[in-house]
């Protein structure tokens, strides 16, 4: 099978595409012929070394965490789905290994791909709206009429956060430069920041909720935007974020919050659920052939992304 490879860590440059084993599914997982995937922050991060920490320098390394696509083989243990069934997944496998021709991930990261979106809308939903969903359900806790700041909110993850906001019931203040503004009002904010001309703590304005995507700020700044019980939550932490985390959510009221996106299918069904009822929709700014994967990690690492980077696995589409 064909699939993006890194076989050093380095720049985009080092992304290749190439011809590999193809995966043998284990009896607790299903093997899928992926027909989309997409390429996240944690894509370029795996392969810059960033994240040499967390994995052991194995190489080849395969990357990417989204799927879209159809079974073709179940293991023995699998029951609630079959071969023939059109899924998403967010991978558990370490690095991803879905930006490849086939992926083998266990069945508990599946969910059932709605007929009313494509494989490749599909494809962008999994990590970036898992990661919002799991921040402001389960980390910020939010409730039906609370504030909620989204700080980066024409990202990957933020322009599904918006959405997912305005789905569990909150008013949302939406954070982004001057030439999104009109992406993130169709979304559903209730009041939009332009950053470039607003200071985002720079008002009397508090919020129950502020979820920072891009950690562009400090908790101790974010903590006077919060109401007395306020939460904080973000997917890049700095150290004094890190530290109250540690040791001062036990000594205040105000909490913080480090988003770590789990490949949970129950939560991944929900949202494609949401999907289906017209809730929540992926914004795609451009799709690339799998050849051209390492130029959808040149695009991620500027962070200026609209919504999400999509990878055609199958060439035709769909």
């Amino acid at each position: 099978m064909r699939a993006a490879v890194i076989d050093r860590y380095g720049a985009p440059d080092v992304v290749r595409v190439r011809h590999v084993e193809r995966p043998r599914p284990e009896s607790d997982q299903v093997l899928l012929r992926v027909r989309a995937s997409s390429v996240n922050p944690i894509d370029a991060k795996i392969r810059d070394g960033t994240m040499r920490f967390r994995h052991r320098r194995r190489f080849p390394m395969l990357l990417g965490f989204d799927a879209s696509g159809v079974i073709v083989e179940a293991g023995s243990d699998v029951h609630d789905f079959h071969i023939g069934d059109l899924v998403l997944a967010r991978s558990d496998q370490p690095t991803g290994r879905a930006c490849a021709e086939y992926l083998a991930t266990s069945a508990a990261t599946l969910a059932r791909k709605p007929a009313t979106i494509s494989h490749r809308e599909a494809a962008a939903m999994p990590l970036a709206g898992l990661t919002a969903m799991q921040a402001l359900r389960d980390d910020c806790q939010l409730r039906p009429g609370q504030h909620v700041l989204i700080v980066g909110a024409s990202g990957g993850v933020g322009t599904y956060a918006v959405q997912v906001a305005k789905t569990l019931g909150a008013t949302v203040t939406a954070v982004c430069g001057p030439g999104n503004l009109d992406l993130v009002d169709g979304l559903g904010a209730d009041r939009l920041i332009d950053y470039t001309s607003e200071d985002v703590a720079g008002t009397d304005r508090r919020y129950d909720c502020i979820f920072d995507v891009v950690g562009s700020q400090r908790f101790r700044e974010a903590a006077r935007s919060l109401t007395p019980e306020g939460r904080y939550a973000v997917t890049v932490p700095g150290p004094d974020a890190v530290w109250s985390m540690v040791a001062g959510n036990r000594l205040r009221r105000q909490k913080a919050r480090f988003v770590m996106c789990k490949p949970r299918g129950s939560d991944l069904q929900l949202l494609a659920d949401w999907a289906r009822a017209g809730q929540v929709r992926s914004v795609i700014e451009h799709v690339y052939p799998l050849d051209e994967v390492a130029q959808a990690h040149r695009r991620i690492e500027t962070r200026r992304t609209r919504g999400k980077l999509v990878v055609d696995i199958a060439g035709d589409g769909g």
